[in-house]
């Protein structure tokens, strides 16, 4: 018994050895074959045209943002909005609850802040100053397309209140 374990443990090692050395793939190859399966964009503007743009016949003004984020002291959050606008203007304003009744004599904030005027902007806490830890905003989205006609959407911004 104890030879045939000895042989069949020989012959183990033996067809492990035989399918690593018969395998011809890399893992470099491996992934660039899996990688083949997906259509690469050559430029910005290839893989823009995939994506709908105001003025275009499938472009919902409603699905530029997601309904809500969150952001902390540690994270950014990275935005962008449709390709082929003529203008972009992100603004972003206290959403007010009934806590914020509860400040007698406190100047509460009820400003409608411009924070950037481009397709892309990287959202942090150092970013906007008038952020505060456990408050939600509005976050708002303007764009223009080329004949003039204005197109929006808003998400809800909370500020967690993690330390």
């Amino acid at each position: 018994m104890n030879a045939f374990l000895k042989t069949a443990r020989k012959a183990a090692v033996l067809a492990a050895f035989g399918i690593i050395v018969s395998c011809s793939n890399s893992v470099d190859s491996m992934i660039d074959n899996y990688n083949d399966l997906f259509a690469k964009p050559t430029s910005d503007s290839q893989q823009d045209s995939r994506i709908p743009g105001p003025g275009d016949d499938d472009f919902v003004a409603e699905e530029m943002l997601g309904l809500y984020y969150a952001l902390d002291y540690r994270e950014k959050l990275y935005l962008a909005g449709p390709p082929r606008a003529s203008t972009y203007v992100w603004t972003i304003e206290p959403i007010l609850t009934n806590a914020d009744d509860d400040y007698i004599g406190r100047d509460v904030d009820y400003t409608k802040y411009e924070i950037a005027n481009s397709r892309y902007y990287t959202m942090t806490l150092a970013s906007c100053s008038i952020f505060e830890r456990g408050k939600s905003y509005k976050l708002s989205l303007t764009v223009t397309d080329n004949l003039g006609k204005t197109y929006s959407d808003e998400a809800v911004l909370t500020i967690t209140a993690i330390y």
